[in-house]
């Protein structure tokens, strides 16, 4: 993350927020919602613009050094976004890293009604046909609190994630 002054620090969450795939829920209202098609939703098509997107807000962690490093991750097939679209206009998305069986999600933006949570949802759909077993969601957030995300120790995530990081999962399918 970066600090106020722009400077990139590690720092780790304990308890971490995850959302397990077996525990993914999507709320009734907003699927819904979801069944009138409101997005046209993309699998990397937009990278730049969506973590770009992510950081524009008061209070961010996100700084130009972090956006480059994930964009190259992003190159080498690494990093991932989704993205929500209204005609032409990018009104949401989602980005993240993903490795062996875990995507870890970093942030997600939206400007229209749903749109960053009709991404995590593609996101889901994806994951599950790809064979994925968890998001990495670092904190559980109220949004995050309705498709299932909870708190566990840290010792806990790390066990999962080494579990996982074998796996050969594609966001692709």
């Amino acid at each position: 993350m970066a600090d106020q002054d722009g400077r990139v620090r590690a720092y780790c969450y304990d308890p971490r927020g995850v959302l397990p795939m077996a525990e993914f829920h999507i709320p009734r209202r907003l699927s819904r919602w979801l069944r009138t098609q409101p997005y046209r939703l993309t699998l990397n098509q937009a990278f730049p613009e969506v973590i770009r997107r992510c950081g524009q807000r008061n209070n961010t962690w996100l700084c130009p050094e972090i956006e480059s490093i994930f964009c190259e991750l992003h190159g080498a097939g690494l990093a991932h976004s989704l993205e929500a679209w209204q005609g032409e206009q990018l009104v949401g998305g989602l980005y993240g890293l993903a490795l062996g069986g875990t995507f870890c999600g970093e942030s997600m933006f939206s400007c229209a009604d749903n749109a960053s949570k009709a991404c995590l949802v593609e996101l889901y759909r994806r994951m599950d046909q790809g064979g994925f077993e968890l998001i990495d969601c670092q904190d559980v957030t109220s949004t995050l609190a309705q498709f299932g995300a909870r708190h566990i120790p840290f010792d806990q995530y790390f066990e999962m994630f080494r579990s996982y990081r074998e796996k050969d999962c594609k966001l692709d399918g």
